[in-house]
């Protein structure tokens, strides 16, 4: 349902329709001296040793495919934070112990993220278009974050805001001090479909911090730190060139 490399590089986490975690790590040899993740080395299904699994509580309710299958880990790889339609997880990456379980559902977790600074602190979107920031510490949620009309579908952190999107096409761009709502907006509509969007939309910020890839099955999209569009490649667009948003400053 999910896949994710490690922050480190070496490893690959999935997350299945069963809600069981697997993790495989690519080993430092003769034919692979960094032991990064590689295309020409086949990784080894890694378990501990007391052999127990990560395994999530499942909405037994809802089809596998059907399920919000979320997965989220800690800026050192420490930790893991997951959910496959039932309650939120939080399981510790070296010996896949559970350490906590959380909201049971409903709502449903629908998308996870750790804070970048603080492993400690994770962004929770639910199906209620809720977003929660909870401390895994402390096992409590410092606050509940409204906006949306409809369930998160992305959550994205910088170093100093968190972006949000869902299925109502809209974006949300929140402080990480006071988590004040900073600014919000639709994505824009590209050329051919209706003024205003609906749907799954996802982000993820590029490395330089200052630009975000928003994707919309009408589009890819690149926006500011500010939430401004810098371009947009659609399917229904004429042209393989990418089309500079109206919206630009």
């Amino acid at each position: 349902m999910r896949l994710t490399y490690t922050n480190s590089g070496l490893s690959l986490l999935a997350l299945a329709s069963n809600g069981v975690h697997k993790l495989w790590k690519w080993q430092q040899s003769e034919l692979n001296p960094s032991g990064k993740s590689t295309a020409s080395i086949v990784p080894q299904l890694w378990q501990p040793t007391h052999g127990a699994l990560m395994s999530n509580d499942v909405n037994e309710s809802k089809p596998a495919e059907e399920s919000a299958a979320c997965i989220a880990l800690s800026k050192n790889d420490s930790y893991v934070m997951s959910a496959s339609g039932g309650k939120v997880s939080l399981f510790n990456m070296m010996t896949f112990k559970v350490m906590a379980t959380f909201m049971g559902p409903p709502p449903t977790a629908t998308y996870l993220a750790f804070h970048p600074q603080d492993n400690d602190i994770a962004a929770i979107g639910r199906e209620d278009s809720i977003i929660q920031i909870y401390n895994a510490r402390l096992d409590e949620v410092i606050i509940e974050l409204r906006g949306h009309q409809k369930q998160i579908t992305g959550l994205a952190f910088s170093r100093t805001s968190l972006v949000s999107s869902g299925a109502d096409a809209q974006l949300f761009i929140w402080d990480l001090i006071g988590w004040e709502e900073k600014k919000s907006r639709s994505i824009q509509s590209p050329p051919g479909h209706p003024s205003s969007l609906i749907g799954k939309t996802t982000v993820q910020f590029h490395n330089d911090q200052l630009h975000l890839l928003v994707a919309h099955e009408s589009q890819i999209a690149i926006y500011d730190h500010q939430l401004e569009c810098l371009r947009l490649w659609s399917p229904t667009a004429p042209s393989e060139n990418p089309e500079v948003c109206s919206n630009r400053r």
